[in-house]
C-alpha cells in the first residue's frame, strides 16, 4: 500500500501544478517593496498563464497606500472573470 501511495504523490503534484497554472490570478505588486521586490513576481509571470499583473507605485503595504487603485483592479478582474447571474 505504501508503494502505491508513494507512486501517486508525484502524479498529484503534476496535476496540481497543471491546475495551478490555469487559475486566473490577479497580482498587484508594489514596485518599491523592499521585502518582496518586483523581481519576485517573475515566477508568477512565468508560471501562471492567466495572470493579471500590475506593478504599482507602492511599497510593501500597497493595500494601505493604494487601496482605491487595488480595489478598482479587483473589480475589473472580477468583472472579467466571474460569471454573472
Amino acid at each position: 500500500m505504501k508503494a502505491g501511495v508513494a507512486q501517486t504523490v508525484p502524479n498529484r503534484a503534476v496535476r496540481f501544478q497543471e491546475r495551478r497554472t490555469e487559475r486566473r490570478t490577479n497580482r498587484p505588486w508594489g514596485k518599491n517593496d523592499q521585502i518582496f521586490p518586483a523581481a519576485g513576481a517573475e515566477p508568477y509571470k512565468r508560471d501562471l498563464k492567466t495572470l493579471d499583473y500590475h506593478l504599482l507605485d507602492a511599497g510593501h503595504f500597497a493595500l494601505e497606500t493604494n487601496g482605491a487603485e487595488i480595489a478598482k483592479l479587483m473589480r475589473e478582474f472580477f468583472g472579467k472573470h466571474v460569471a454573472k447571474k
